[in-house]
């Protein structure tokens, strides 16, 4: 179907009109829950891939990092990392919370809970063949 183009003596087009018959159906309210990671870190596999992806990804302000962290030991169980790590469970929970910026020995006494520690990695084969700098 071609068109024609408007002109002065083109007659305006009413709107089409909506069908007689049933009204609409009712609008469908879907339930979600929340997702959660901690949910899905059945194995130790699954918790190692997940924080080395979050170390990989993280864009530099730590807050992946804290992420995969906090959803790691929720899935071990706050109370067994808290009592490893020596803290207090709601310490933990508010440390790693996404609003929050936990301190490094936070960090370091709940990754050694987890079974983890931090190690320097080099990003550059330089300072890879030649970490004194010679």
């Amino acid at each position: 179907m071609t068109t024609a183009p408007l002109t002065p003596e083109t007659p305006p087009v009413d709107a089409p009109r909506r069908k007689r018959g049933r009204p609409p159906a009712a609008v469908q309210t879907i339930v979600t829950a929340p997702y959660d990671p901690a949910d899905y870190l059945t194995t130790p596999a699954r918790v190692h891939a997940l924080l080395e992806a979050a170390f990989e990804e993280d864009d530099g302000d730590g807050k992946l990092i804290t992420h995969a962290i906090g959803a790691a030991a929720r899935a071990r169980g706050m109370a067994e990392v808290a009592a490893a790590a020596g803290l207090n469970p709601t310490t933990i929970y508010r440390s790693l919370s996404p609003s929050s910026s936990p301190s490094l020995p936070t960090v370091l006494k709940v990754l050694r809970a987890l079974g983890y520690r931090l190690v320097p990695e080099a990003i550059f084969a330089e300072t890879a063949k030649n970490p004194e700098g010679d």
